[in-house]
């Protein structure tokens, strides 16, 4: 009796960062940086494309996907971290919402503090 036992040989791989749907995946042993971006539903519009790192084992590979040179066919491996990581458009952003955040956490306390000034000290 003749038996056929197929092996299906994946990697997994892991993004986070700034990519539509961040996590981990299984690629084929041959996969690139390209096509892993392209699983996690591609760069969001704050991705810094010219500062992609790879994380392997003890070393940091440092992309810049911007240029499109070889770099873009970067093989990967095993447990490979990519980490895209914001631009400066969204680090504004962020500091813009904080700064909405605190000065409507001061408006309120200004209209607070007003209120009791006008109901318990100005009598």
């Amino acid at each position: 009796m003749l038996q056929i036992l197929l092996i299906s040989v994946t990697i997994e791989c892991y993004v986070w960062g700034q990519v539509r749907n961040p996590g981990a995946y299984e690629l084929s042993p041959s996969s690139n940086l390209i096509e892993l971006i392209s699983c996690a539903g591609g760069p969001t519009d704050y991705a810094d494309l010219s500062r992609i790192k790879v994380l392997r084992h003890d070393k940091v590979y440092k992309i810049n996907l911007k240029k499109f040179s070889r770099d873009a066919f970067f093989i990967l491996e095993q447990g490979d971290v990519v980490i895209v990581p914001p631009n400066r458009t969204y680090k504004i952003k962020k500091y813009l919402e904080n700064m909405m955040i605190l000065i409507s956490f001061l408006d309120i306390l200004r209209f607070g503090l007003e209120l009791y000034w006008r109901l318990y000290v100005a009598k």
